[in-house]
């Protein structure tokens, strides 16, 4: 059986990364809470989201008369700079955070297969009464419910 990833991560590198993301936690304090109901209702702002409002500020910053009263450019400025900034920051957790899920991804599926490979070969020795083969079949046939319809008589 072919072996995806082996690596090994040790204690101390899950808490120094847990500590790195508690100063990530700390560097950018008040941070968003969204519900998912917020964000679904929430206008999303891509690629060129961030061009058309680039262009806003400039228009209204060389023509302060098509500038709505209720509109604060300097907010509207670092609403703007907050977005590139966070973005770039993102671009790189994503990258990071993929590596991650694709790594518990890899070693969870070789677990796992391996795993089942055990698992059958426990319900063959349970057939063939090898000791103790029995009572770990029973075990860990729980894993998997029967969905078979019971035989009419």
């Amino acid at each position: 059986m072919e072996n995806k990833i082996s690596i090994t991560v040790e204690p101390v590198t899950v808490d120094k990364a847990l500590a790195a993301i508690a100063e990530l936690n700390h560097l950018f304090p008040n941070m968003a809470i969204l519900t998912p109901e917020q964000r679904h209702l929430l206008p999303k702002m891509g690629d060129k989201s961030i061009a058309f409002v680039e262009k806003t500020i400039d228009y209204a910053s060389q023509n302060p008369t098509i500038l709505p009263s209720f509109i604060d450019l300097a907010e509207l400025k670092k609403d703007l700079d907050t977005v590139k900034k966070l973005n770039t920051v993102l671009a790189a957790l994503k990258t990071f955070y993929d590596m991650l899920d694709d790594s518990a991804l890899a070693a969870g599926s070789d677990a796992y297969m391996n795993s089942l490979a055990i698992y059958q070969s426990t319900k063959y020795g349970a057939k063939l009464n090898v000791p103790g083969a029995k009572g770990a079949y029973e075990d860990l046939k729980k894993r998997f419910p029967s969905t078979a319809k019971p035989k009419e008589k």
